[in-house]
């Protein structure tokens, strides 16, 4: 079954529900608030409660940063926006990384929409990328293994029970909600495209 840190952290994204202004990511000063699991971690975006990335452009700023933090532990340092990580490109427009996370929950997550035939063209429709871009739905499959896939198996709550077992194990939530948040502005090429 799920692990107690697991169900801990589903019976905690209530925190998550608290006013955008309480949020380190807002105001950029990382102190601890309402924002703040019983686990003594920071949730910097709702999305690290196993919950959806909802709309907007704050929703989208906050990711971001969660999946900025998320990349520093996994790579051991790397930033997001930079070198192996910089922002790729699809045409030219960079790939609006929160975008493409939305879709492809919203698809199901990653493994139902490698399996289901044509799902990369509907994840390529809600990214809007234009129709020049011939190999579209190819491209955000590599981009969404190479900067999203590890995020979703850490933290989205997959209704899918089989699906949800195939959660990446190289670390835990409550791991990476305990590591520091980043500070300082995020680096140019990690600010949305709306």
């Amino acid at each position: 079954g799920p692990s107690a840190a697991a169900v801990a952290s589903k019976n905690d994204s209530k925190a998550a529900d608290a006013p955008p202004e309480a949020s380190p990511a807002a105001g950029g000063n990382g102190q601890k608030d309402v924002d703040s699991p019983a686990t003594g971690g920071t949730v910097i975006c709702i999305t690290e409660t196993g919950k959806p990335l909802p709309a907007g452009e704050e929703a989208s700023l906050k990711f971001l940063t969660s999946l900025r933090r998320f990349i520093l532990l996994k790579t051991d340092g790397m930033e997001l926006g930079i070198g192996a990580y910089r922002i790729p490109r699809m045409g030219k427009e960079e790939v609006n990384l929160p975008q493409l996370y939305r879709s492809v929950v919203m698809c199901g997550g990653y493994h139902k929409t490698i399996q289901k035939k044509g799902s990369w063209k509907v994840v390529a429709f809600h990214m809007r990328v234009p129709s020049t871009v011939t190999n579209a739905a190819y491209m955000l499959r590599v981009h969404y293994e190479k900067f999203l896939l590890e995020y979703e198996y850490t933290f989205w709550d997959n209704p899918d029970i089989e699906m949800d077992l195939l959660r990446n194990t190289r670390f835990t939530r409550e791991q990476v909600l305990l590591s520091p948040v980043p500070s300082g502005p995020t680096r140019r090429g990690t600010e949305a495209m709306s």
